[in-house]
């Protein structure tokens, strides 16, 4: 018992670690991290590969990809090159870099995970747990930044400038993380929708609401997109159950439900919100005031400008790199090409082209389908749903390839439902897995 204790409490720690990088060094932790992990896989692995936790995981095929993609990013970023005079070298070298390197260190990482899962007999509920009191205790470290500006100051001391600016002070940046805006937030909305839909594997409900309020503390001080992707889960929540007659019925409540607070209470809880005298409220409620405004309320001008989303750039005129690609990203390179965005799926089309992103998007929409089949539960169905709308809604924030808090929580979800869903198939029971190391 106290073995699993010990293991369960370095695995979490491991597990904070890999999913919000601390910054506790002056230089980037993902690649010392990815260092450490490799170390453990060979210690831990006695020196080899478990081939049978990459096939069982997925992890084999979506490497494969990565390493087609890489080829493909490779030839059309050279071929481009060639062409293309302006200085977009470090720009194309990010694109690999996100793409290979900081990808593969979350999936070594989700590999190292699920060989210890197999090495303790851990099961399915104790991951999640795991990966819920992470989020838990990211939670606490967002209410003492708040109360005390010490501990803020500590935290963010190896951090980025930009959350010393005087915007990014006065809104957001309570927390431990390397990343504390947009792709935290979407993280950490996972995490919250997970412990809101997860009834049958984690703590009591007092606890797991707890748990869920000191979460979305977390998100409202640093980043709103959270907030969209726990509002998700919320429907979900309301939706979740085996009767289909029952869903449809709910449905239809929803529906009726949403409508009512859109016309007598979103306007409401938006316009106190806006003459709030906290500047994060306020900053949040002008994100909810904007979209409330796209979809047709009398609240604000016709003319609508969404802050919150990055300005929208053209795709490329040019045939070949409208097909292929250009090797090259559109983000921070205004004063390159005159233009940026932040948006995902533009970037993506900008990387490989229509060819490429299609792809890209066609594998993840085919893991989050077998996420979903091999789910062995109502709850775990609809954490998967979660994944994957939260995964393609995200994109338009910005580009999930490559390492941040939401893409490596959707990696961990995404590849390690799998593993124990065969696991349990090829034993009968999940007690029994540490065999399947000596047997593959």
């Amino acid at each position: 018992m106290l073995k699993e204790k010990r293991v369960r409490f370095w695995l979490t720690l491991y597990i904070f670690i890999a999913v919000f990088q601390p910054p506790v060094l002056p230089v980037s932790t993902i690649y010392i991290f990815g260092i450490l992990t490799i170390g453990l896989i060979l210690w831990k692995g006695n020196g080899r590969i478990n081939t049978y936790i990459l096939k069982a995981c997925n992890l084999k095929v979506f490497m494969q990809v990565i390493g087609l993609m890489a080829i493909y990013l490779i030839i059309i970023s050279s071929i481009n090159g060639l062409y293309n005079p302006a200085d977009l070298f470090i720009n194309r070298l990010r694109c690999v870099n996100q793409l290979v390197v900081l990808t593969l260190i979350q999936l070594a990482s989700i590999y190292f995970i699920a060989l210890i899962s197999i090495k303790y007999n851990l099961e399915l509920k104790d991951i999640i747990n795991i990966l819920i009191k992470v989020g838990i205790v990211q939670g606490v470290c967002a209410i003492l930044a708040y109360v005390i500006p010490q501990v803020r100051i500590l935290f963010l001391r190896y951090a980025s400038d930009m959350y010393f600016e005087s915007y990014m002070w006065e809104r957001r940046g309570y927390g431990f993380s390397s990343m504390l805006i947009d792709v935290f937030g979407y993280g950490m909305g996972l995490l919250a929708g997970y412990a809101l839909l997860c009834d049958k594997y984690i703590m009591r409900f007092s606890r797991r609401l707890l748990g869920i309020m000191l979460m979305l503390f977390s998100i409202m001080f640093n980043a709103r997109t959270g907030l969209i992707v726990f509002l998700i889960a919320v429907a979900l929540k309301f939706l979740k159950k085996n009767n289909k007659a029952i869903v449809v019925c709910r449905a239809v409540l929803l529906i009726v439900l949403s409508i009512g607070m859109y016309f007598w209470v979103v306007p409401v809880l938006i316009q106190k919100g806006i003459s709030s005298s906290n500047i994060t409220i306020r900053w949040i409620a002008s994100a909810f005031s904007q979209i409330y405004n796209a979809i047709g309320s009398s609240l604000g001008e016709k003319d609508i400008s969404f802050s919150f989303i990055s300005d929208k750039v053209a795709l490329s005129d040019n045939v070949f790199e409208f097909v292929f690609g250009s090797g090259h990203s559109v983000y921070g390179t205004s004063s390159i090409l005159g233009f940026a965005t932040d948006i995902g799926y533009t970037n993506l089309f900008w990387i490989y082209g229509g060819l490429g992103t299609c792809i890209i998007l066609f594998v993840f929409v085919k893991l989050f389908f077998s996420t979903y089949k091999y789910s062995e539960s109502v709850d775990i169905k609809y954490m998967a749903i979660l994944n994957a709308t939260a995964y393609f809604l995200v994109l338009f924030k910005g580009n999930l390839l490559g390492y941040n808090p939401g893409t490596y929580i959707t990696y961990y979800f995404t590849f390690l439902i799998p593993l124990f869903y065969h696991i349990k198939n090829r034993n009968g029971q999940s007690k029994d897995i540490i065999k399947i190391i000596h047997d593959v």
